[in-house]
């Protein structure tokens, strides 16, 4: 896995980093904290290792210090999307049971293939107490979404999706496909610049810490424009576009484990990289 990483290119590496490393801590969103850290270990890297980049990068000022988390800049590390691993994909048996027909909900001007009733079904794969199958459903849902398997889509903001959309087999006969297929493209190549962006405007601390529809009014307009959307451009002339593409990014992030306190019925609140603290300590 090392040697893999270690083909990823990273500019200006810090004269103590290893490179391999900060390979490996864009799949961190490019962030050392307690869970960073004890993975980071698990894959190889030593305590050392990881306190020699990280003392440097604070010395240096590539790195800040966001209350107990160290975020590297985007000069040394590139955040990449990170590594979710599910049992479970479209084409398992029991996701396939829950599946809709690609035309089921055709006459109500969303045609595909929607998967219904998942967290139910993870709950229930679980023991059925609401919310024990969460972790099990979101690596589920993150995976899908990187994989291009599964998207959250509607074209309008206003207009939320019936459910998880498979794009499995047949069910990527829709209308849409083009469409779906350059949301993906857009997901997979701005996740980094995306939880950068998000980063700065998203505060860790205040009213506006974890508010669902902060983030919302902020990360639309940004997923908006890396999908091609020219605010100075007449409406009719835009690009059909993924309105929800941000939702997705959100699901990846909750899924990295990049919130605190959350739960099959809290999404919890945003921790570094995906905010900041008004103030750097450190």
């Amino acid at each position: 896995m090392r040697a893999a990483l270690a083909v990823l290119s990273v500019a200006g590496t810090p004269a103590v980093a290893d490179t391999e490393l900060l390979a490996f801590m864009g799949g961190q969103g490019c962030t050392f904290g307690p869970a960073s850290r004890a993975a980071a270990e698990a894959t190889g890297f030593s305590a050392d290792t990881i306190g020699a980049l990280v003392a440097q990068s604070l010395s240096d000022g590539t790195a800040v210090q966001q209350g107990e988390y160290v975020v590297l800049g985007e000069a040394v590390c590139t955040i990449r999307l990170p590594d979710i691993r599910s049992a479970y994909s479209v084409s398992s048996p029991e996701i396939a049971a829950i599946t809709s027909a690609v035309d089921a909900h055709a006459s109500d001007g969303m045609p595909g293939c929607f998967v219904v009733g998942a967290s139910e079904l993870f709950d229930k794969m679980n023991g059925g107490v609401p919310g024990a199958g969460f972790s099990e459903h979101i690596a589920f849902i993150a995976a899908g979404l990187m994989a291009g398997d599964l998207r959250f889509y509607s074209p309008s903001i206003l207009q939320t999706p019936i459910a998880f959309q498979s794009l499995a087999g047949a069910c990527a006969e829709v209308p849409d496909i083009p469409v779906l297929r350059d949301s993906h493209v857009a997901l997979t190549t701005g996740f980094g610049e995306y939880v950068r962006a998000l980063g700065a405007a998203m505060p860790c601390a205040g009213a506006s810490s974890g508010d669902l529809p902060f983030e919302q009014s902020v990360m639309a307009r940004f997923t908006a424009t890396i999908q091609g959307v020219d605010p100075n451009v007449p409406l009719e002339d835009q690009p059909r576009i993924n309105a929800w593409l941000w939702y997705e990014y959100d699901l990846i992030g909750m899924a990295a484990g990049w919130h605190e306190g959350m739960t099959g019925t809290d999404r919890g609140t945003p921790r570094p990289p995906l905010c900041h603290y008004d103030e750097a300590t450190g």
